[in-house]
């Protein structure tokens, strides 16, 4: 699993191509862990400032990892930091509180990839130029990054 890492050289691009060039000149900058270590990285993204009010995770299993280690730091969910993981586990509305997510259309991703692979086998597409797809996603917003309506 990789995550881009904030503190490196140029802050946090806002664009893909700063983070491509950003991992090309400094290959630290991207790191690997699992779920049961980001303490560290939540202990780095807590010391910023201004502090983040959001975490955004490549996986649910990432996100879980991140409700695990914010819990231990006694940090509310979403009253100090929303969380939103990324596929959609089927454990994710389980969780307390529920976890906002990004749906992940895997069954889509899977059937695209097989004809793909078999227009290729039967050749229906001889040396064809690669092709970028996009598949549409669904925000399934929980309770993890629902914000407490500010009484003014």
């Amino acid at each position: 699993m990789a995550q881009y890492h904030p503190r490196a050289p140029g802050g946090l691009p806002g664009r893909a191509g700063k983070i491509r060039g950003t991992l090309r000149r400094n290959p630290g900058a991207l790191r690997y862990f699992w779920p049961d270590e980001v303490g560290p990285l939540v202990d780095e993204l807590l010391a910023l400032q201004p502090r983040p009010d959001a975490f955004f995770t490549a996986s649910d299993r990432l996100a879980v990892g991140c409700l695990a280690a914010l819990r231990q730091r006694r940090i509310g969910i979403p009253d100090d930091i929303s969380l939103i993981g990324f596929t959609n586990l089927t454990v994710a509305d389980m969780l307390s509180p529920s976890m906002s997510t990004v749906e992940q259309p895997a069954k889509e991703i899977g059937q695209e990839a097989v004809g793909r692979l078999l227009d290729l086998i039967e050749q229906k597409h001889r040396a064809a130029p690669p092709a970028t797809l996009t598949i549409p996603t669904t925000m399934v917003v929980r309770e993890s990054s629902s914000r407490p309506a500010v009484v003014v």
